[in-house]
């Protein structure tokens, strides 16, 4: 038997899918269910999945800040894991990543967060505005999108991942097959509209790939 490289062994431990990986897939369902909603006019529980999305995004990024492989840390013995304070999870990660400790960035996370208690609790006093507006999603797609490629994502198999490109990332001759394909091209197909750089958001396979396979 053949014994196997370390360069393969290598690639076989980053394909196999983080602990942290969860949040990833959750909130990618946040972010279809965003595309869902608005193509049906329904925008307040559209613009709270996206809040919901940057919360799972940040405790993805945060978590593979501390266990980048995402190998040996239990998620769910981190007490700060069940906090959905956007500014908090925001300050775990801006000292490798500086963008989220701007005072724009901030500011936006603090009113994001009052929205997503204030859509569930109405009577949750608002400090920092009255509630969700069509100018968020400009500002969602820039948080959002740089989250997704902060979170060192080896191999983007994941909801969105599949749902934007119609194939798997590593393997791109092999299609996305399932039940929910229809609903996802109803939602990639709105989100093309309220994100126009939602084909940034997640990863393709290398030009040099595509070029041997499609040219």
């Amino acid at each position: 038997m053949q014994k196997e490289t370390r360069g393969e062994a290598t690639r076989k431990r980053k394909e196999r899918a983080p602990m942290w990986g969860n949040f990833i897939g959750y909130a990618d369902e946040d972010v279809l269910s965003i595309g869902l909603l608005c193509s049906g006019g329904i925008y307040l529980p559209a613009l709270y999945h996206a809040t919901q999305a940057v919360e799972k995004y940040f405790k993805a990024l945060a978590l593979s800040i501390l266990d980048p492989d995402g190998r040996t840390l239990n998620p769910e013995k981190e007490k700060w894991i069940c906090n959905h304070n956007l500014d908090k999870l925001a300050s775990r990660c801006s000292e490798r990543y500086p963008y989220y400790k701007k005072k724009t960035v901030t500011d936006n996370l603090k009113l994001f967060s009052e929205y997503d208690q204030a859509t569930r609790y109405p009577w949750v006093k608002r400090k920092f505005g009255n509630g969700f507006s069509g100018s968020d999603f400009k500002i969602f797609e820039g948080i959002l999108l740089k989250l997704r490629n902060d979170i060192p994502i080896y191999k983007d198999d994941y909801r969105l991942g599949m749902a934007i490109r119609g194939y798997h990332h590593l393997a791109p001759s092999h299609k996305v097959v399932n039940i929910m394909r229809t609903q996802e091209k109803v939602a990639v197909e709105r989100l093309r509209k309220i994100f126009p750089k939602i084909n940034n958001f997640v990863r393709w396979p290398e030009k040099k790939w595509l070029t041997m396979h499609f040219a």
